[in-house]
């Protein structure tokens, strides 16, 4: 990893709820155009790790550093413009257009009742045609199907133009076709813009297709961290989520896949 183009430290960072810790002693590095993959069993801190990356709770102890500052340092408003967040199942309380959703990429950067430049609007269309939703520009987002909102909400994130993309299962709920899809994105934006994508996702033989770089997390510790075919092996997978599984390589690109083995089971 190149120090020059590092751009998110994390030392020795820990988290709690209610007097509990849910994550300790989180230490990794990452560089403009890295590509990190967060996995893990339900409960092991992964989304409360998004969380504080994105300043949304505060850490107990430890340091979060951006472009060399504390994370702690910048305003909403200026963290806004270096880093984008996607929840699964993110929705909007009101009906607005696939326009306007993908526009609210731009709010940091411009004052209040102040209209869209001519920069922002062509970053708005760059954005929505990257996702494939220009064509969807005067939809409702209600009307929308699952992954049809998901790629705006990929639009509105990209509208950003963020050094740092923080996704909490960006493909949960869609189909094969459509998990391709927004995976395909993401490689695309992480190689042409170099952006930093920090990916949740609990399907690691997809994300392996894409990026070598995994974080296994297990109540609250980084139990692994490494290249994908390094890390995931069937001894660590069995014991992270406590499944037989069968681990290979896929011929035509020699990377891993994972599929889980049915136990014999007696129900009589």
């Amino acid at each position: 990893m190149d120090g020059q183009s590092e751009i998110l430290k994390v030392q020795n960072l820990s988290a709690a709820y209610n007097g509990n810790k849910v994550l300790c002693g989180i230490s990794f590095n990452l560089s403009a155009g890295d590509f990190l993959v967060v996995a893990g069993p339900n409960g092991a801190g992964k989304s409360t790790l998004l969380r504080l990356l994105a300043a949304l709770i505060k850490p107990l102890d430890g340091e979060i550093t951006l472009f060399g500052k504390p994370l702690s340092s910048f305003s909403r408003r200026a963290l806004s413009k270096k880093v984008a967040l996607v929840f699964q199942g993110f929705s909007f309380p009101y009906d607005f257009t696939v326009s306007e959703i993908v526009s609210l990429g731009r709010t940091p950067f411009i004052s209040r009742w102040m209209p869209l430049s001519r920069e922002d609007l062509s970053l708005i269309r760059e954005a929505m045609e990257l996702t494939d939703t220009w064509k969807l520009r005067d939809r409702s987002f209600f009307a929308l199907s699952a992954g049809e909102r998901q790629r705006v909400i990929l639009a509105k994130a990209f509208a950003q133009q963020p050094s740092i993309l923080l996704l909490d299962e960006p493909a949960t709920h869609l189909d094969i076709h459509h998990q391709v899809s927004v995976f395909n994105i993401l490689s695309r934006i992480n190689q042409q813009k170099r952006t930093t994508i920090i990916c949740i996702t609990h399907d690691l033989t997809l994300a392996a297709q894409y990026t070598d770089h995994f974080l296994f997390l297990s109540a609250g510790h980084i139990i692994a961290e490494g290249c994908a075919p390094n890390i995931i092996r069937k001894p660590l997978i069995e014991e992270l989520f406590k499944t037989a599984v069968y681990v290979g390589t896929l011929p035509q690109t020699e990377r891993p896949f994972i599929y889980p083995i049915r136990k014999n089971i007696n129900y009589s």
